[in-house]
């Protein structure tokens, strides 16, 4: 079970990388911070399939050499620590950056060719899928353990305390996203002395009937810390996407809404939209430039007004009486009448003024919208025709001679 749960975050932590990596390509300018996030993301992806024991097992058998995956995982593990420190530095000190990183790397470079030559020293020639168990009581393994182990100690310990630093005066989500990576690196350091404690043990010669219990443990801190570390370093970006959608899903509502108006606007002075409207199920459908198809909208409303204005009824504008939608309808509707009968009834056009913004304008048509009739196109053919009990208009009948 908990191999599984390994096998999950490592599917998942590739997910994270190619969803990454897809937004690194589309930006326009590179951020740094947010390279390394992706450096992060694809170092763990590779070092939480490497502790997959299928994984770990098949890439033996393939290279012939055995327990291979084991020092490929790790070296990821120590670069995926690298990284994260730094993420946070490049977060918050841009400015010393340089010889900050070139430091850090030359530790990382040092533990990591530490870390291969204790492998390639060790007797590991049998493939096993726990190879602490198995091999950690030899001297050369307990060496690349403590190795391992080492550096990861420090570099967790590292970005603790960056994430407690930047933590304190990052705003909403990045507060919380800072402390959920040093939550998740808490959990880390967990791992990390349980893994320690064990070996001591196996190198004491007390440890190998406990090998299921430690490789339970270690491995439960592994996934719930690597989680939080995704869930931490992913936040941002999925708050901005949330906030992105629901802007979208808004102004595609306030387009649908506005409909009804802008369509009988069109109705009753066609030629004033750049983009007539075809139908209510193709307008549903368009999906893109929704910010200028709604701003246009409004405009185009708007010039419909104007147009219409000449056509109200003596002592009447738009709107009828402040904030009285249902007046205002009234009133749209009598100077539609008006204007297709060709009856002018104001020498000066009148408009309603705009509003203060662009919100307050949209919210006012759409309330507007909604209390005109459900199609527009009918009703102004219904008041083409002749009202009920109306006579319709004679035509003297010619007169023919006999």
């Amino acid at each position: 079970m908990v191999d599984d749960a390994v096998a999950f975050v490592a599917v998942l932590l590739w997910l994270t990388t190619a969803v990454e990596s897809a937004s690194v390509l589309r930006r326009r300018h590179r951020e740094p911070a947010l390279d390394m996030l992706l450096v992060t993301f694809g170092l763990l992806a590779i070092t939480a399939t490497f502790f997959v024991p299928a994984v770990h097992l098949a890439v033996g058998r393939v290279t012939g050499v055995a327990n291979i995956g084991e020092p490929i995982a790790r070296t990821a593990l120590l670069g995926a620590a690298w990284s994260v420190q730094i993420m946070l530095h490049r977060l918050g000190d841009q400015g010393a950056a340089g010889l900050r990183f070139g430091r850090r790397g030359l530790v990382l470079g040092a533990f990591v060719v530490a870390l291969w030559a204790c492998f390639l020293a060790a007797p590991v020639d049998t493939p096993t899928a726990r190879f602490t168990r198995d091999y950690g009581h030899e001297p050369a393994v307990a060496a690349y353990l403590v190795v391992s182990l080492a550096y990861l100690w420090l570099a967790l310990i590292d970005v603790i305390r960056g994430t407690m630093r930047y933590g304190r005066a990052a705003q909403r989500p990045l507060a919380l996203a800072l402390r959920l990576i040093g939550l998740g690196c808490w959990l880390g350091l967990g791992y990390v002395a349980v893994k320690a404690v064990f070996v001591v043990m196996l190198v004491a010669g007390r440890g190998s009937a406990d090998g299921g219990i430690e490789s339970t443990i270690s491995r439960l801190l592994a996934v719930a810390g690597g989680l939080l570390v995704i869930i931490g370093s992913a936040l941002p970006y999925l708050a901005h996407r949330a906030g992105a959608a629901r802007t979208w899903i808004v102004t595609y509502r306030n387009l649908q809404r506005l409909y009804r108006l802008w369509e009988l606007m069109y109705c009753a002075e066609a030629g004033f939209a750049l983009d007539p409207p075809g139908s209510r199920l193709v307008d549903v459908f368009r999906l893109r430039d929704l910010d200028l198809r709604l701003y246009r909208r409004v405009i185009e409303i708007r010039d419909g007004y104007l147009a219409l204005a000449p056509y109200l009824p003596p002592g009447v504008s738009l709107p009828a009486r402040p904030d009285d939608e249902q007046s205002e309808v009234l009133a749209i509707l009598a100077a539609v009448a008006n204007k297709r009968e060709g009856r002018i009834a104001h020498a000066q056009p009148r408009s309603k003024p705009a509003s203060s913004t662009l919100a307050d304008d949209v919210d006012h048509l759409a309330r507007v919208s909604r209390l005109l009739p459900r199609s527009p196109r009918h009703h102004l053919a219904v008041t083409a025709r002749p009202a009920i009990g109306e006579n319709p208009p004679s035509h003297p009948t010619p007169r023919t001679t006999t």
